[in-house]
């Protein structure tokens, strides 16, 4: 009877701490997506590496996204992607090609308009480690999907200091890590009208070819 006792006692707090780490994760969570919510868009300058030891690769190299609703212009690996809200337009100069497809987004899929607020739907939480980055405290969740993805698990870095996202880690069921550290914010810009516009007239007098999938 007393180890009985002695073993709900364990398993409560237990419970009781896992509940806790939620709750603290969310709390967390809550002043980063207020903190964004003040902005009516944004543009992000990053580091994007790239590691699988079992195959041997390893990339990395700097971007850029403007964010403003789920509307983007990404520039990485000398390709640009923009979505309009309604298509995506992938850029390839070396190819002199440019693919259209319809804009279709998961919950759980970190793009580049869900960059700042991917973890809102679809995961749950666990609080990680908290570590010293530079002059910097890292504050580290890791979101686990609630369904089947392409990612076993992502790790959310949180500059407790700015309440702003520091790095994404993202590790995937086939053993790569892609990491996306934020290098700089820029808010509330005054953005071009044509900022998420596609010229197609344009980029098939430059001779691209358009491959049109949506």
């Amino acid at each position: 009877m007393k180890s009985k006792v002695i073993l709900n006692l364990i398993i409560i707090a237990l419970f009781s701490t896992t509940i806790n780490a939620q709750s603290k994760s969310q709390n967390l969570l809550d002043k980063v997506s207020n903190q964004m919510a003040q902005h009516s868009n944004s543009k992000v300058e990053f580091t994007y590496k790239l590691d699988n030891t079992e195959a041997d690769v390893h990339q990395q190299t700097n971007g850029t996204v403007v964010i403003e609703g789920n509307k983007y212009k990404l520039n990485l690996f000398d390709t640009t992607q923009i979505n309009d809200g309604q298509n995506v337009y992938t850029i390839i100069p070396e190819n002199e090609e440019v693919i259209i497809e319809p804009f279709i987004e998961e919950n759980t899929e970190i793009t580049p308009s869900k960059m700042l607020s991917f973890y809102k739907n679809g995961y749950s939480y666990i609080w990680d480690s908290l570590k010293t980055i530079g002059k910097k405290k890292i504050q580290y969740i890791k979101l686990i999907p609630n369904q089947i993805t392409e990612a076993t698990e992502v790790l959310l870095g949180i500059d407790v200091g700015s309440n702003q996202i520091f790095e994404i880690v993202q590790k995937t069921n086939e053993g790569s890590s892609i990491t996306i550290r934020i290098n700089s914010f820029e808010n509330n810009m005054a953005l071009p009208s044509n900022t998420f516009y596609f010229n197609g007239d344009q980029f098939e007098a430059q001779g691209f070819y358009i491959i049109d999938n949506s």
